[in-house]
Order: structure tokens, then C-alpha cells, then sequence
């Protein structure tokens, strides 16, 4: 070690963190795609778009185990939940395939949810890569992973709250 003579001091009183931002979805003069409704094609999302609650039943109606999947490999894709519970169920697998390149961006607006329920997975197609989902929320949105189920996303959410319960996994619950 060397014996400093001369050194500023630092304030070491408590700190107080900045409010985060809150990160909303492009408008609709921005990105007029965002505001129309997902369409699924061949059990593959493809484009940007809201997803409504009916897109939400027509996910869920798919046969027990089934993946659907994001495709990122030419675009971004960006996808809107507004006032819709996400409620997933019948095992259903949302997969991100993405070439590295491209994200899928998920925004979470008004009174939405998303419920990830058992034995279910939404993440990367190659389960532990770089998380190329990223999930935001612009107020108090929630985010539930029950009984057997995984999340493989980045999630920022300043004034939202997420939430895991049930069964434990023998790899992770939620990665991000």
C-alpha cells in the first residue's frame, strides 16, 4: 500500500436514488402498426401489434404444449398489451427467435397484466442465451410466474411488480 498526504473527500451522508423513467411504447403516429391487432400465422408472431384479449384467446386455444413464436430474425418487433390480462395457460411456450440483430419489446400499458402459468415458458428459443425480450411497464402493470413456470426477459417496470410463486425448478424461475 501507499500512504496517501492528500485526497479529496467524498459525502458519504445517506443516499437518495432518482425516480427511474418511465419508458412508454411509440405513439401511433410513430409506429401505426403497434396499434393494430397481432395477427398469429402458422403459430408465428411476425409483426408488431397490439394483443388484445381475443389474440390472448387464440394463443391459449393452441394444444396443450404448444410454442409460439417471435420472430426477430429480419425486425425488431414490438408488441402492445393494453388493458388485457396476459393470462396465459394450456402450456403454452412463447419463444424469441432472434439472429442476435433484432429485440422483441414488450409494453405493458394501462390496467395489463402478465400471468405465466404452470409448466409454461416465455424467453429466448435457446433457453439461457442473451435475453433479446425486453418487457416494459409505464405504471403499476404486474408480472406473475405460477407453479412451473419460467421468464427469460429483461424486465424494467419502475412502478410496476412481479411476482413468483409455486413449484421450484430445477434451473431458474426468471432470468433478466
Amino acid at each position: 500500500g501507499v500512504k496517501l498526504n492528500s485526497y479529496t473527500p467524498i459525502d458519504d451522508g445517506p443516499y437518495v436514488s432518482q425516480p427511474l423513467p418511465i419508458i412508454v411504447p411509440p405513439t401511433q403516429a410513430q409506429m401505426p402498426q403497434l396499434y393494430q391487432t397481432v395477427t398469429i400465422s402458422n403459430k408465428t408472431i411476425s409483426n408488431s401489434g397490439t394483443i388484445t384479449s381475443a389474440v390472448v384467446s387464440q394463443i391459449n386455444s393452441h394444444p396443450w404444449g404448444s410454442t409460439i413464436t417471435i420472430d426477430a430474425t429480419q425486425k425488431d418487433i414490438h408488441l402492445r398489451v393494453h388493458d388485457t390480462a396476459m393470462n396465459l395457460s394450456n402450456g403454452i411456450n412463447l419463444e424469441v427467435v432472434s439472429n442476435g440483430e433484432h429485440n422483441v419489446y414488450l409494453y405493458l400499458t394501462g390496467s395489463s397484466s402478465l400471468s405465466i402459468n404452470a409448466n409454461q415458458y416465455v424467453g429466448m428459443q435457446v433457453r439461457g442465451s442473451n435475453p433479446r425480450l425486453f418487457i416494459f411497464g409505464d405504471g403499476q402493470q404486474s408480472i406473475s410466474l405460477n407453479s412451473n413456470s419460467e421468464l427469460d426477459a429483461c424486465v424494467y417496470m419502475p412502478k410496476g411488480s412481479i411476482s413468483a410463486s409455486g413449484s421450484p425448478l430445477t434451473t431458474y424461475k426468471f432470468v433478466g
